[in-house]
């Protein structure tokens, strides 16, 4: 049994790493982690064009989070990242496991991004998403953002679930859709206390 507990991860991650080597359309991370207090780091590889992100998530009120979101990604020798500083609210759920949130803030991108297509521009973003316990060792999570930067408007649409590793570490195995081209992606979140 304890073979099986250690195998299913393991197969998840050598299935994902096997889909993102073998897609060709570029795309971002997930960026900023599903729990509160938390850091995340993200890989995604597209066409030889691995992308890198790093999510950050720090409780400043009862159900307000300060958020902040890093993705770099070189493209033939051009490289190019999108920053995102922002708040996000968490409703209140009666539901044990489950999360509902929205946020804004404000984003900017450098040189061409995936997605977005104009060259260093600034805006602001919105969001929203959910996460809920599928299992006692499974949670699943959905978000969705809409950025508005130098006058062109793009979604990203991100799907996952986490897996822990340790008390306060978590696997991550995801989908993103960022402006129409989607991918897989692998992540780590780590939480610390409130």
């Amino acid at each position: 049994m304890k073979r099986i507990a250690i195998a299913a991860p393991a197969l998840i991650v050598l299935l994902a790493s096997s889909l993102m080597l073998n897609s060709a359309a570029p795309a971002t991370a997930q960026v900023v982690p599903p729990n509160r207090n938390a850091v995340s780091f993200s890989f995604a590889g597209f066409s030889g064009a691995p992308v890198y992100s790093l999510g950050a998530s720090l409780i400043v009120g009862r159900r307000l989070d300060a958020t902040l979101g890093y993705s770099f990604q070189s493209v033939g020798g051009v490289s190019a990242s999108l920053l995102s500083v922002g708040v996000r609210y968490h409703f209140p759920v009666t539901a044990p496991g489950t999360d509902v949130f929205a946020g804004v803030g404000l984003a900017s991108s450098s040189a061409t991004f995936s997605g977005f297509g104009t060259v260093n521009a600034s805006g602001l973003f919105v969001s929203g998403g959910a996460s809920i316990r599928l299992a006692e060792r499974f949670t699943g999570y959905v978000s969705g953002s809409l950025y508005s930067l130098g006058g062109t408007s793009t979604s990203v649409i991100d799907l996952g679930v986490q897996v822990p590793l340790a008390d306060r570490a978590w696997a991550q195995v995801g989908y993103v859709n960022f402006g129409g081209s989607g991918a897989p992606y692998l992540g780590v979140s780590l939480s610390f206390p409130p």
